[in-house]
């Protein structure tokens, strides 16, 4: 159950994985920001702002260091694709089974 107030936003990619935060948080959960690249390390605050930016937009997903839109709504219509097709009656053909005779069940 979400328990936050429906005027605040959450960054699940800050916790999840989805990019590096520099946060007091990963003192404690996660490896310690200065053991990586800095590259890969978004301030906290920026990401604060993306989070509230893609908000406003209307985004239902914020990943701040992605600079291709594209690629995430790919990805969502890549994955609405094979929803229609992970639950079916009958394996897939090419996992037919052969049988002795050289039969194909």
């Amino acid at each position: 159950m979400n328990t936050q107030p429906p005027e605040l936003a959450a960054i699940p990619g800050s916790f999840s994985g989805i990019g590096a935060t520099a946060a007091d948080l990963r003192k404690n959960a996660g490896k310690p920001v200065e053991f990586l690249p800095l590259q890969i390390v978004t301030p906290a605050q920026d990401r604060v702002d993306a989070a509230l930016s893609g908000f406003d937009q209307g985004e239902f997903v914020t990943i701040p260091a992605l600079p291709n839109i594209g690629q995430w709504q790919a990805y969502r219509a890549a994955r609405q694709a094979l929803l229609a097709n992970f639950s079916r009656r009958e394996p897939a053909d090419r996992y037919a089974m052969v049988r002795a005779g050289g039969e194909i069940t």
